[in-house]
């Protein structure tokens, strides 16, 4: 199917999408809408940017009796800025269409507002957990006659700390008749265990990232101390003269402080997370979609329900330790079938990152490198997993690494590369030594059989190369022992005074204890004045 008119789906919907130029549709729709149509539960794994908002948004309005003023229809997600984005998706297909109704419904918003949205008698609910389980707690949300259940960014939702929301929003709509959709980048455990509860023999689809939006975005990568970030950041900026772009902080803290430190640049900057308020949230998004702000500083959680077409570029300011986190940000820029770039800047001890992002993307990151830096910028540390030396064994074998400080390495920054590309324990590290143009590395004898898989690595612009390093002989004096005590002088020693500083006085050797002594206060008299 290369049509959205292939598909059972009305032609007012069709003439909506087709004002917005949305015309084929992507490959996660063209698997997903026939199954959502044939009222089958689904369970799709697919990246941000590929389309999966419409995909369970046509269904949908296609299943609802818009003469009905019960709720039919409930999507969950992980943030107040993806509820808002859904919303607007609902909006703008049922464009053509009259008496559909849909309410977003999450946290930071006033409740009198909400409870006015649903006095409106909506037919599809899109929410926050936390809000939705409120209403259902206050009895303002009925779902007796739900229809379809909806659970967007999944993993996401599981990472935040929701399932046992999730369970009980779950439990409050009709078990048999209701049909399950679940989207997410990744399928992890927690997920596998509650589709396998409460899902009914669902369709798997999944779209594989080479095939719809990595190719599209150019990776890169480059090394330099943390407090020169933000120069790197500016540069890459400056020379390829992006006009819109988001940057990606670790915490809530490097972003404010990130912030900060590109306005004292005289950037046009604007910061967005959870701490801030959602009328402020939605202002600052309206104002970056409407290209009023050029820099977007976000954190991981407050990027989510970001979908803006012309991102051409993001930043990955702090790398972040997980590779889904990684594919979710860089899924903001190539969006609408776009091309667009990522790049992230690391320091000395995040060097094994990359190698975890080539793998989650299966396309190679390219090195860049900056030049010298006279700007610094203090920013709070984003603390990582610290290299702990552990007890030396016999089967133990010492490997030398032509790279060193020079190569912007230390000992935790190679003990990560070597743990994600030989794939060892961090506990199987016996020792690591890093001098300036080369290393010694000691691996039990289960990670010394995998150390040559850094042999070839291109860190910069060397190539590693991998040598099992020559036993330590030590040291032998072919004189006899010298006698350090008879060398010393022979003269006294002399006797300890005690301090310079120390006025103690000798106690007399002539006073008798046992007796009392008695002690004569002298006055001084001074003569009366006359």
């Amino acid at each position: 199917m290369s049509k959205f008119s292939d598909f059972k789906i009305n032609d007012l919907i069709i003439k909506a999408l087709t004002e917005q130029e949305i015309l084929e549709p992507t490959e996660v729709q063209e698997k997903v809408i026939p199954i959502a149509l044939d009222g089958k539960d689904v369970v799709a794994k697919a990246p941000t940017g590929t389309g999966k908002t419409l995909s369970y948004v046509l269904p949908i309005i296609e299943k609802v009796d818009r003469d009905s003023n019960k709720v039919q229809a409930l999507i969950i997600c992980p943030t107040r800025e993806l509820v808002i984005q859904i919303c607007d998706v609902f909006k703008m297909a049922v464009k053509y269409y009259e008496s559909f109704r849909v309410a977003g419904l999450y946290g930071g918003q006033n409740l009198e507002r909400q409870l006015m949205f649903l006095r409106k008698k909506p037919q599809v609910i899109v929410g926050t957990p936390g809000r939705l389980l409120d209403h259902l707690d206050r009895r303002t949300l009925k779902l007796q006659e739900n229809k379809v259940l909806v659970l967007d960014e999944g993993d996401e939702m599981f990472d935040m700390g929701f399932r046992n929301d999730i369970e009980k929003i779950m439990a409050a709509v009709p078990q048999h008749t209701t049909q399950k959709m679940l989207f997410s980048a990744t399928i992890p455990n927690a997920i596998k265990t509650i589709v396998e509860e409460k899902f009914n023999e669902p369709e798997f689809v999944e779209t594989t990232l080479q095939g719809e939006t990595i190719p599209q975005i150019k990776q890169y990568y480059t090394m330099v101390k943390d407090s020169q970030r933000v120069a790197a950041l500016l540069h890459i900026k400056k020379i390829n003269k992006y006009s819109r772009c988001i940057v990606f902080c670790n915490t809530k803290s490097r972003a404010d402080k990130l912030y900060q430190a590109l306005l004292k640049a005289k950037q046009n900057v604007a910061v967005i997370h959870s701490d801030i308020r959602q009328n402020e949230r939605t202002r600052i998004m309206k104002a970056f979609k409407e290209g009023k702000t050029e820099i977007l500083v976000a954190t991981d959680v407050a990027a989510r329900g970001i979908d803006v077409d012309e991102i051409k570029v993001i930043f990955n300011f702090d790398p972040p330790a997980d590779s889904d986190f990684y594919v979710h940000r860089i899924g903001r820029t190539a969006r609408a079938n776009t091309t667009g770039a990522a790049y992230t800047i690391i320091d000395s001890s995040q060097v094994g990152f990359v190698q975890a992002y080539q793998t989650a993307t299966s396309n190679a990151l390219e090195y860049i490198e900056m030049p010298e830096f006279k700007e610094n910028f203090t920013l709070p540390h984003d603390g990582s997993n610290k290299f702990h030396k552990v007890e030396r064994s016999a089967s133990s074998k010492r490997f030398f690494l032509n790279v060193g400080k020079k190569d912007m390495l230390d000992k935790d920054s190679l003990a990560k590369l070597v743990c994600a590309k030989c794939k060892v324990q961090l506990y199987e590290i016996v020792d690591i030594k890093v001098s300036d143009t080369y290393s010694f590395v000691e691996l039990g004898a289960d990670g010394a059989s995998r150390i040559n898989n850094l042999a070839g690595l291109v860190l910069g612009k060397r190539k590693l190369v991998v040598e099992e390093a020559k036993e330590e002989t030590p040291r032998t004096n072919k004189g006899p022992k010298k006698d350090f005590k008879s060398s010393k002088s022979s003269k006294p020693k002399k006797e300890f005074k005690g301090d310079k500083d120390s006025k103690k006085k000798k106690m007399p050797k002539d006073i008798d204890f046992s007796k009392p002594r008695v002690y004569e206060k002298t006055v001084k008299r001074f003569p009366k004045k006359k």
